[in-house]
């Protein structure tokens, strides 16, 4: 491992939280932005997050079904 590197010890339970409490942070930080650019920022965030929240819990109902 480089210097640069650095290990998290997360569960996926705790990528998921953070990644809601980042989404709730910028959600909060687009209705005060005021600058096209930074507005545009902050929605592409937003999409890319709920998209992997989205695919997340595809993944799960897919895996359960198989399962059962």
């Amino acid at each position: 491992m480089s210097n640069d590197t650095v290990v998290l010890n997360y569960t996926k339970h705790n990528a998921v939280s953070f990644l809601c409490q980042a989404m709730l942070d910028e959600t909060l930080r687009l209705r005060k932005c005021t600058r096209r650019k930074e507005r545009d920022s902050i929605r592409n965030f937003l999409v890319e997050s709920s998209r992997i929240l989205i695919l997340g819990v595809q993944d799960k109902e897919n895996n359960n079904e198989k399962a059962g």
